[in-house]
């Protein structure tokens, strides 16, 4: 199937994405109208300042408590259909039912998820940046730190989508314990990281483009409606805040989605026939702490 068709058969996951986006902006600002209203209650210079900041560490905790109930089940869902879509070619018609019935057979408990989820993206991140040798290049070459800050930011925002693909191919091996079927996804990853970053340089380009436009208008739209709200410095940065947190909903909900496809299709195109390298095990335990973790998990010894 090609990216767009994927896409397009997976649209109740980002619509599911978005609802659960919005529910949080709505908590999010009515957590923060209730506190500014208490705040503006209290005779003191930095009442508003106070409630802001509670307003934050409370929305933090509410954010968590959802996303370890709700959030991951929708995000591990989408990534499980994305991952036999691109790998067989085939969308279930029941694709809501299937996603809970594999997520529940692969990790069994929430936890097993996240802990999972954790271990990936601090293998590939902490390897990555070994293994690119980017901040050796910068204090060897003069004037060439611009460069290899621009370039960690690319490669950061693609392991973004990478660390889904390492969870994807999990999915994929089902016959496999999950911590080892996620070990060699990340194995598998690091056979080939230099072809597929550049497969993905035109695509994480894209990425910055669309975040940028996308962030513009909201952003511009908060900024408008707090200061008639209070024309205060505090509300500017309410308003950015809370324009920000719209722009990145959509993101997530429809952005997302299609940039993990594509990426998705360039990492399963070579690891849906490639055989893990057994030997890369040790080497990449001995660059991470969070793939030797991992390994230990999958009783793989290093």
């Amino acid at each position: 199937m090609k990216p767009l068709q994927i896409y397009v058969k997976t649209l109740n996951f980002t619509f599911y994405k978005l609802l659960f986006g919005l529910l949080n902006l709505i908590l999010c600002v009515l957590t923060l109208f209730i506190c500014l209203f208490i705040g503006s209650k209290i005779n003191s210079e930095y009442s508003l300042v106070i409630a802001f900041i509670v307003w934050f560490i409370l929305f933090l905790c509410i954010y968590n408590f959802l996303n370890h109930y709700i959030g991951y089940i929708i995000k591990a869902g989408h990534i499980a259909i994305i991952s036999k879509a691109v790998y067989e070619g085939s969308i279930p018609n029941n694709s809501i039912p299937y996603a809970k019935q594999i997520i529940k057979k692969r990790f069994v408990l929430t936890n097993v998820y996240f802990a999972i989820d954790r271990l990936i993206k601090g293998a590939v991140s902490q390897i990555q940046r070994l293994t690119s040798h980017l901040d050796d290049l910068g204090n060897i070459v003069p004037g060439m730190s611009i460069i290899t800050s621009i370039l960690d930011i690319f490669i950061g925002l693609v392991l973004n989508y990478v660390d889904d693909c390492c969870l994807g191919y999990a999915f994929m091996k089902e016959e496999e314990d999950a911590f080892k079927a996620s070990l060699d996804g990340v194995v598998l990853y690091f056979q080939n990281w230099k072809e597929l970053l550049k497969n993905s340089a035109k695509i994480t380009i894209t990425l910055i483009l669309l975040v940028i436009l996308l962030c513009i208008i909201p952003i511009f739209l908060c900024i408008l409606v707090f200061s008639f709200i209070n024309d205060s410095e505090i509300m500017l940065y309410i308003g950015i805040a809370c324009g920000f947190l719209i722009a990145l909903i959509f993101k997530f909900a429809f952005i997302d989605p299609y940039i993990l496809i594509k990426i998705m299709t360039n990492y399963m195109s070579y690891a849906k026939d490639a055989s893990v390298q057994i030997d890369l095990y040790e080497k990449l335990s001995n660059q991470s702490k969070s793939f030797k973790k991992l390994a230990k998990k999958a009783e793989i010894n290093v």
